[in-house]
């Protein structure tokens, strides 16, 4: 749920409002309304330092360099910027130059053997020889120039011939078809070894101290963009306020959570240079959003947070979609033996990750676990199908498995079912969450449509699937349903709109049937993906055991016992990962896409930042 705001006007005498401020930063509970002035040059620097550190945090994250023993002291603030920037930049040019180096030093390589001494080409050049270097293909290349020329072979790589020419100054160059002449660096090769030694050197030292970095400048970093978030909020406070009585009082504007009230309550009485006024926060005033949830469904806000806070005033959805979630994540993911892998490997993450990570510890634990319950009754487990003969249950427990081998819905697979029944459910529910959201900030009479065509649907799919089902409705209850169905239709086509005229809205009832039969038709096949994914992760687990196995037995047993292992792990670990990020992804799709959407959620709201 969205915790209430209350929206406070402080009216503060202006030789008292620092030691005002200062006492708002220590109660940690205002967020001060937005600054809607064009941001002025002192602002537009923090807001550029601040972007500056976001991105420089996350280039520091996505690096890869080899571990160090984070032993450095870190300089704090603008001062670990520039060092951290420099050093980067230093790195990279380093590296930039040593790939130059290495090139210029390659190609010597085809010369190795030809022994080019600079004091040999020199003595050469003043007696008025000229050493020229040739390369051609191997194919082109002619015994017969080594009569006819003094060309002398030197080596031969990849298909090509190099070769050196001497050749008088004065002379013309002959005629060589197809061969290409070639220039050495003007660096010598010792010259250039000396040089990729010295920079390889210069690397390594730079790579260490970006290891140092990498290890322990994220914190101070943080540290250094919470102090400049601090200080633009108070500059915020102090050029964004209004004054009156030419001066001698300051208004400021901001918003404090109701279970706070009482504290800057306490502040104001404190003080006789302070007046407040406060009320109820209004949606027009676009508060900030504080998400306040139980322990379980706080566990799925990181989910939210993923795609939009909700704006203030709708409904927050987190609570509503997370027993869905769960229960998607464990159908797509399939398999209990993963789900078990997962568990273990978030349990012990949990006690080496920071004390922030503990939310996505604890949800990760909670999905893992989720996803053991529903593979196992799905009878999944490490790709081996439990509810097959040939595992060797018993069959009053084989018979409890939810397989095509036990149960089918109308032909088809029973996972194919509950995956269609779960989208319906959702869908509906979604739709009635729009109603109450609509209801509660127009009025209940402009969610009289959403309700009707919920009901309708209802209706319909009673009155005309359960019979089609071979289930026999009696005559009262089919005539109450097609009493509701006839309600419902004349409600959503005649009354989508209350202040609009009835001939109106059937026009937009008719283009609402067309968006809803198609819509609702796409959104709820979306929901086989469920069942797909989840069918998908146990065949391939099961591919790969009967691989492994099949192999093995054509194979020795000492052999038998490293293929074996290595088959297994390479397969499940490729197939666990495939199914860990469709567990992921796909229900999170389903929720940002067809639930939110069904659900009416508009989203954009604001992070409550207090000053502090």
């Amino acid at each position: 749920m969205i915790e209430p705001m209350r929206k406070y006007s402080f009216v503060v005498f202006h030789h008292d409002y620092s030691q005002f401020l200062d006492s708002l930063r220590r109660l940690g509970v205002l967020h001060i309304s937005d600054y809607t002035a064009e941001p002025d040059a002192w602002m537009q620097d923090i807001m550029r330092r601040r972007a500056e550190v976001r991105q420089l945090r996350q280039q520091l994250q996505g690096l890869r360099v080899d571990a160090a023993e984070a032993d450095a002291e870190m300089p704090d603030g603008a001062q670990l910027v520039t060092d951290v920037r420099n050093c980067m930049a230093q790195r990279e040019e380093c590296s930039r130059l040593l790939a130059a180096a290495a090139r210029e030093r390659a190609a010597y390589e085809p010369w190795a053997d030809a022994d080019l001494d600079a004091d040999k080409m020199r003595q050469l050049a003043d007696a008025g020889i000229e050493l020229r270097l040739y390369r051609c293909k191997a194919d082109r290349y002619d015994d017969s120039w080594q009569e006819r020329w003094a060309v002398e072979p030197v080596s031969r790589t990849d298909g090509h011939v190099c070769f050196a020419l001497l050749i008088s100054a004065d002379a013309d160059r002959p005629d060589l078809p197809d061969a290409e002449e070639v220039t050495l660096p003007s660096r010598s090769i010792t010259e250039l070894d000396a040089e990729c030694r010295r920079l390889a050197a210069e690397k390594a030292g730079l790579d260490a101290r970006m290891a140092q970095y990498v290890a322990r400048a994220v914190e101070p970093l943080d540290r250094y963009d919470a102090r400049l978030k601090t200080e633009m909020q108070m500059h915020v406070a102090t050029v964004g306020t209004q004054s009156a009585a030419d001066g001698v009082l300051t208004i400021l504007s901001g918003f404090v959570p109701e279970g706070s009230m009482t504290q800057v309550d306490a502040l104001v009485d404190a003080s006789p240079a302070i007046v407040a006024v406060s009320a109820p926060a209004e949606v027009a005033d676009r508060p900030p959003v504080v998400l306040r949830n139980g322990r379980y469904s706080r566990l799925f806000e990181p989910v939210t947070r993923m795609f939009s806070l909700p704006s203030y005033g709708e409904l927050d959805l987190t609570p509503f979609f997370a027993p869905f979630f769960m229960l998607f994540f464990g159908l797509c993911f399939g398999d209990a033996g993963y789900g078990l892998v997962v568990t273990l490997a978030v349990w012990i993450a949990r006690r080496h990750l920071p004390a922030g990570m503990r939310g996505l510890c604890n949800l990760g634990l909670v999905l893992g676990g989720f996803s053991i319950v529903v593979s196992l009754a799905t009878g999944m487990a490490f790709g081996v199908d439990l509810s097959d003969p040939a595992v060797g249950l018993p069959e009053s427990v084989r018979r409890l498995f939810v397989t095509e081998r036990n149960f089918t819905i109308g032909g088809y697979h029973p996972l194919m079912g509950v995956a269609v029944a779960l989208g319906i459910v959702q869908i509906l529910f979604g739709m009635c969450l729009r109603a109450a959201n609509i209801a509660r900030q127009c009025g209940a009479r402009h969610a009289v449509s959403t309700v009707a065509w919920v009901a309708l649907i209802v209706a319909s799919a009673a009155a005309f699937g359960l019979p089609a089902a071979g289930v026999a409705l009696p005559a009262a209850l089919a005539y109450a349903l097609y009493g509701i169905i006839g309600l419902g239709a004349l409600l959503a086509f005649f009354y989508n709109s209350p202040e609009r005229n009835p001939l109106v809205n059937f026009g937009n009832g008719v283009w609402t049937t067309y968006n809803m039969a198609t819509g609702l038709l796409g959104d709820t096949l979306s929901y086989v993906r469920l069942f797909a994914l989840g069918l998908t992760g146990g065949i391939l687990g099961s591919v790969f055991n009967m691989l492994a196995f099949q192999v093995g037995d054509a194979l020795p047993l000492l052999p038998r016992l490293l293929v074996v292992p290595l088959i297994l792990l390479l397969g499940h670990g490729i197939n666990f990962c495939l199914c860990l990020i469709s567990a992921f992804v796909h229900p999170m799709r389903l929720t940002f896409v067809e639930f939110y959407k069904n659900a009416g959620f508009e989203g954009g709201g604001k992070e409550y930042e207090p000053l502090k």
